[in-house]
């Protein structure tokens, strides 16, 4: 079954249009369901700047339906993912104001040091925002996180709860994320924890400085 937004007779006034190359200016045609064009003139490929890929952050289908998602496209399909299971985490927790304020800071903490490593985003701060939830596995069922994303942020989860040694850079942020969350609520001993991070112990050493 052919998604409506995509079916050429229900389009209206305004469905093809022209877009001005980013890289020359050039007019480029774009039709609404187009993800991306190539600019004719010098060969630049650009997103389709009026089309709305709020649905690529929930539908199973959405990589055969708006086929393979460029790096812009999938960026806005994580942001809009994490924030939904964002909002699921916090109606879970729901009056539990200290869970939700750890969740916060790791969220913060997985942000900066997962980017300092260049990790996989999506599971390191959707692992930061279930792991306090008493079900994650089922939580990010509700938000349609899919199997193979869903599996890596719980083993994720697993292994740090478990005191596992982290085997790979993405273990590494999460563990310092969870670290330096509990530092700062002051759960933790600052001159005790373990961190694999040159940002993470960064963080701890301001930390430390100012307490």
């Amino acid at each position: 079954m052919k998604c409506p937004a995509q079916d050429t007779k229900y389009w209206k006034h305004g469905a093809i249009f022209d877009a001005k190359c980013p890289k020359c200016t050039t007019s480029v045609e774009f039709f609404k369901d187009d993800t991306s064009r190539k600019c004719s003139q010098c060969g630049h490929q650009f997103v389709n700047p009026q089309m709305d890929f709020g649905c690529a952050a929930y539908c199973p289908h959405a990589e055969q339906c708006l086929g393979a998602l460029e790096p812009e496209i999938s960026s806005v399909r994580d942001s809009l993912m994490k924030n939904k299971i964002s909002i699921l985490a916090k109606k879970t927790l729901g009056s539990d104001f200290a869970k939700i304020s750890a969740m916060l800071r790791r969220m913060r903490y997985a942000q900066t040091v997962g980017v300092s490593l260049g990790v996989s985003m999506a599971s390191l701060i959707m692992a930061a925002i279930v792991y306090d939830t008493p079900n994650p596995a089922e939580l990010l069922s509700q938000g349609q996180v899919n199997n193979a994303l869903s599996k890596e942020i719980i083993d994720l989860i697993d292994r740090q709860k478990s005191g596992q040694f982290p085997i790979s850079e993405l273990d590494n942020a999460f563990w310092d994320a969870v670290t330096l969350a509990q530092l700062e609520l002051n759960s933790a001993d600052i001159n005790t924890v373990r961190l694999y991070t040159d940002s993470g112990k960064s963080e701890a050493t301001y930390l430390k400085e100012g307490k």
